[in-house]
């Protein structure tokens, strides 16, 4: 304890979660892209574990097809599973440039993850389940959210940075005294979305806002929010 030293926060992208979420086609992919561009200068130390094929437009990405979540569906050598991903980047971290990672999209990640978890959980229990919520007790959903946040955990603490993209759905609250809101949350099982927004280090949302111009055109307008605590 004598030797224990005062944290000092520095300005990295490695070491950190950090989520996004946005509609379709704000642009989420391309921002997490040019923020690893301007941080680093180039691209050399970023892998997109992509779930879904938007990276083919940009140049000089490296991209995986994330296509399973323990082992791809189609063994081609080119395809990979998120599981399987993950224990090479750790294992071999000394000798590849990677060191921040973006996870595209989390929406589609979870497709995944619900399939492994059925055949996961129907080998244990014996059983043949097709739907998630076959699963006795819940169990099923707090289970997918923990395969999901067990594998971007590892990725943080051994030393990567982590940059989860997701589709966005808004759903209404009521709260106690009958006041009535809109919450934007990650378009995933509510688990999922949970423990994203409980364990991020930074959550961004992506605002898609149409406007009258001086013109008196239409033109749509790009922001990013950061949740306020």
């Amino acid at each position: 304890l004598k030797k224990l030293q005062a944290n000092k926060p520095v300005a990295s992208l490695e070491g950190y979660f950090i989520s996004m979420l946005a509609k379709s086609k704000f642009g989420k992919t391309t921002f997490a892209i040019d923020l690893a561009k301007e941080f680093y200068g180039n691209l050399d130390s970023t892998l997109l574990l992509a779930t879904e094929i938007g990276y083919k437009t940009m140049a000089d990405v490296f991209a995986i097809p994330v296509t399973g979540f323990d082992y791809a569906e189609d063994d081609d050598g080119e395809q990979k599973g998120f599981i399987e991903t993950v224990d090479e980047l750790i294992e071999n971290k000394a000798d590849i440039p990677f060191r921040f990672t973006v996870i595209d999209t989390i929406t589609a990640l979870e497709r995944y993850a619900v399939a492994y978890v059925l055949r996961k959980k129907g080998r244990e229990d014996g059983k043949r389940y097709t739907d998630i919520s076959d699963i006795p007790w819940g169990a099923g959903y707090s289970a997918v959210a923990e395969e999901i946040y067990k594998q971007i955990d590892r990725l943080k603490k051994a030393g990567f940075g982590v940059f989860v993209i997701g589709h966005e759905k808004t759903k209404k609250i009521t709260s106690k005294d009958g006041f009535e809101y809109d919450y934007t949350m990650f378009n995933v099982l509510g688990k999922t979305a949970d423990i994203i927004e409980r364990e991020a280090d930074m959550i961004i949302y992506g605002d898609m806002n149409v406007v009258k111009g001086d013109d008196g055109q239409a033109t749509t307008n790009r922001t990013l929010r950061f949740r306020s605590d």
